[in-house]
Formats: C-alpha cells, structure tokens, sequence
C-alpha cells in the first residue's frame, strides 16, 4: 500500500506563530487588501476564496490559536484543492512572489484531519523527508 503524501505551497517569508514559511494563503488575502492589485485579478482572488471558503474547512486552531506551530497540507489525494490553488499560485508568481511545493509522508503530529488536508506540528524530520520544487515570481 502506498503511503499519502501531503502537500505545501509556501512563500518565501517566515509565519511568526509556526516559525515555518507562510502558506499561499498569506500572500493571496495580501493580494486580496492591495489597492494596485488589478479589479480583474482581485475578482480571481475573490472567486477562488470562496471557493475555499465553501470546501476547504478552517481547522479549529486557526480561529482560537489553540496549535501555534501546526500547519496544514493538502492531501495528494484532494486533487481540486490542489489543482485550484495552481490557480492563485499563477497570480502570485505574476506578482513576483516566489512559491515553493513541499511534498512528505511525514507532516508531523497530525492535531486535525479532514478529507482534504491536515494540520500538523511538524518534527524535524517533516523537513528532512520532503522534497521541494521552487518557482520564482515573474
């Protein structure tokens, strides 16, 4: 049986809570708030979170804080989430915002779980059994 692989998309600035780099999603709600940000690509942004809002559930800790250092990561198996999010990371890297793909079987101690994606607090060896693909902002 193979094992799940769980999946990141990272920019390159450092999350103060987890002490990892920021999710996608850090960068697309900045996008969202910048006034030079085109109506048209602002309407993308707009579509694709609600999107997520409508099938992506928050996890518990994001709203009260309760798991400072979990982050989440796509199932490779949630095949639309991920294929959405290639979406925004377009938008992003038009921007010149750089993106990184972490892949691993190991997430970390895994503190919530759904059919899309988990939250974990990560173990050093999360970082030591990824691989990483980089793409640099245009």
């Amino acid at each position: 049986m193979a094992s799940s692989m769980f999946l990141r998309f990272t920019i390159p600035q450092q999350d103060e809570q987890s002490g990892v780099a920021s999710g996608v999603f850090h960068a697309v709600y900045a996008l969202a708030d910048d006034v030079t940000v085109p109506d048209y690509e602002r309407e993308l942004i707009y579509d694709a979170l609600d999107w997520y809002r409508q099938n992506l559930r928050i996890p518990h800790f994001l709203k009260d804080a309760a798991e400072p250092r979990a982050i989440c990561w796509f199932r490779d198996s949630a095949v639309e989430h991920v294929r959405r999010m290639w979406d925004l990371i377009w938008l992003l890297r038009e921007r010149g915002i750089g993106i990184t793909l972490h892949r691993t079987d190991r997430p970390g101690q895994i503190v919530y779980e759904d059919e899309a994606q988990v939250a974990a607090r990560p173990w050093a060896a999360t970082w030591a059994t990824r691989t990483t693909k980089h793409w640099a902002g245009a």
